[in-house]
């Protein structure tokens, strides 16, 4: 592992500017500092001095991932990482469907240009480390209204009533139920988010709802049709 390569750097302190355990092994391709127990799979990489790196940690659902990254990469290179995503078992939801946001006491919702910024856009000191949280974005959709109620929240293990009850600035009196964008049905209130595979849905009033019955036929018959 990259551990053994520092210590055999460390036979090398006389011939380089400066001691061998202030710097780090950087990975170019996927932009973040290897650890130093990882595995070693590559020759092709860096040696770039340990205070321009910083510790980032994403977190999704009950998973956390902490990665060593250069101050000065882009957000957006940093979440461009099949083995990152896969680690957070984000690998089948769609990036459309997901909200990043900075963890501290404003939570801010970081826009598509946001994560254009560098890392250290977002560091109020040069040495601390910064975490961000991915999190679900749900719309809710109004016939009335064209303009969508956007939610977001840091699990999928909710009920519907949860996001009913999450939805505000709409009276709960007139509105009554949350229905499928796709198939416009009406979800009942105990059903898990982590089951239902949308993002969208729609609020709807009792007068906008109808109630719908299916019956089989009894026996299977042979219709001719002239």
């Amino acid at each position: 592992n990259w551990k053994h390569v520092n210590e055999w750097l460390t036979h090398l302190d006389q011939i380089i500017d400066s001691p061998t355990n202030e710097y780090s092994f950087f990975n170019k391709e996927q932009k973040i500092i290897l650890d130093e127990y990882q595995t070693i799979s590559s020759i092709l990489i860096d040696g770039i001095d340990r205070n321009i790196t910083i510790k980032v940690t994403f977190t999704y659902e009950t998973n956390k991932v902490t990665i060593n990254a250069l101050k000065s990469t882009q957000i957006y290179h940093l979440l461009n990482n099949e083995h990152l995503l896969r680690q957070l078992n984000l690998i089948d939801i769609s990036p459309n469907d997901c909200v990043l946001v900075l963890e501290g006491t404003n939570e801010q919702i970081l826009s598509q240009n946001d994560i254009q910024q560098p890392v250290n856009h977002y560091l109020s000191t040069d040495n601390q480390s910064i975490h961000f949280r991915i999190s679900i974005m749900i719309q809710i959709l109004r016939y009335d209204s064209s303009e969508p109620i956007s939610i977001h929240f840091s699990n999928r293990n909710i009920i519907m009533e949860d996001i009913f009850q999450s939805i505000t600035n709409v009276p709960s009196n007139v509105y009554k139920y949350l229905a499928s964008n796709s198939t416009k049905k009406v979800i009942d209130y105990c059903d898990k988010l982590s089951n239902i595979n949308e993002t969208k849905f729609i609020l709807v009033k009792e007068n906008e709802t109808c109630l719908v019955s299916i019956e089989k036929p009894k026996n299977n018959q042979l219709l001719d049709l002239d």
